[in-house]
């Protein structure tokens, strides 16, 4: 089918066309014959002609899928692929008229892949064989080469048959994809780049470089946030002398270490309290001495003196003082 049969089947005919400068008189004579409208482009400016540009595109994209075919795929037979290749890039396209709608779309309706299933073009398949086509001692399947979707059957593709050199179509098939090698970096890329950036850096200089760090990514950054976590402990452990919670605030229960008695003493401050306060008793170990810290009202040096007297002996049971 040509391209205007398909476009009038499907309501698209074309009301002009523009044809290159250099064009067969014959096809000229068909025009004029058929009373079609047709208008040639400036001579040597190619570019007015849409149509140059779309059959660069589809070009481009033919040979991509000529790329990937089975390295065994028969290439005497690209022409049977041609038909898959525009259905492929009528979907990927925008249809001018309508672009929200791809140009197969707005061409022939909405592709059913269900309907219809794609394969990758010249991909070798196994086409299992109907009981009535093979022998009785016959491999059930035979290998062949996929070529595109059977559009009026459903659910079937049509495939080359390398043996025949025929193209026959079949519901049942295995594809068995080959395997495509994928452009890699090798590390003589990455050496060649390195001393490419060197040379550079050599040749012009920049002042402001990123700063580097040497050995693991994951293990400098941990070292980076130990040492920010030890700052941070380091400076709140240790108050500054303007700090006036640290001037004012007295340390209290502070018990140090004689070290020519060898024994704890018990550094009593007096405590803040106000008047009317009971007796309260808070027991502390220290080691094996019990300490009993006191606090109560009015508290003396009479008072203090003798508990300082008590908390030097290692045990002792709890006392009332009387006031």
């Amino acid at each position: 089918m040509s391209v205007v049969q398909l476009l009038s089947k499907t309501g698209c005919e074309p009301n002009i066309f523009i044809l290159e400068n250099q064009c067969s008189g014959e096809l000229i004579l068909a025009f004029e014959k058929s009373n079609v409208a047709y208008q040639k482009v400036p001579p040597n400016i190619r570019r007015r002609n849409s149509a140059e540009r779309a059959i660069q595109t589809w070009k481009a994209h033919f040979i991509a899928g000529l790329s990937t075919i089975d390295p065994s795929f028969p290439i005497s037979e690209w022409d049977r692929l041609v038909e898959q290749g525009e259905i492929n890039l009528n979907i990927l396209r925008n249809a001018r008229v309508n672009p929200k709608l791809s140009a197969y779309a707005y061409l022939c309706g909405v592709f059913d892949y269900n309907k219809t299933p794609l394969a990758s073009p010249g991909i070798k398949l196994v086409v299992h064989q109907k009981p009535d086509k093979r022998g009785t001692c016959q491999p059930r399947g035979e290998v062949g080469f996929y070529t595109g979707p059977a559009l009026n059957h459903y659910r079937c593709v049509k495939y080359f048959d390398s043996k025949s050199r025929r193209e026959k179509i079949n519901d049942t098939v295995t594809f068995i994809p080959s395997s495509i090698p994928v452009p890699e970096t090798t590390t003589e890329d990455f050496l060649i780049q390195a001393v490419d950036d060197i040379r550079q850096l050599l040749k012009s200089p920049i002042d402001n470089l990123p700063k580097i760090h040497a050995g693991n990514p994951t293990q400098t950054t941990i070292q980076q946030i130990a040492a920010l976590f030890r700052k941070n402990d380091t400076t709140s452990c240790e108050p500054s002398k303007n700090d006036s919670t640290f001037q004012s605030t007295p340390v209290q229960n502070k018990i140090p270490y004689d070290a020519t008695l060898g024994k704890k003493l018990l550094d009593v401050t007096p405590p803040r309290v106000f008047p009317d306060t009971p007796v309260h008793i808070r027991q502390s170990t220290i080691g094996k001495t019990r300490l009993q810290t006191y606090q109560y009202s009015n508290f003396s040096n009479h008072h203090r003196n003798f508990l300082q007297t008590m908390f030097l002996q290692p045990a002792f049971k709890p006392r009332t003082i009387e006031k």
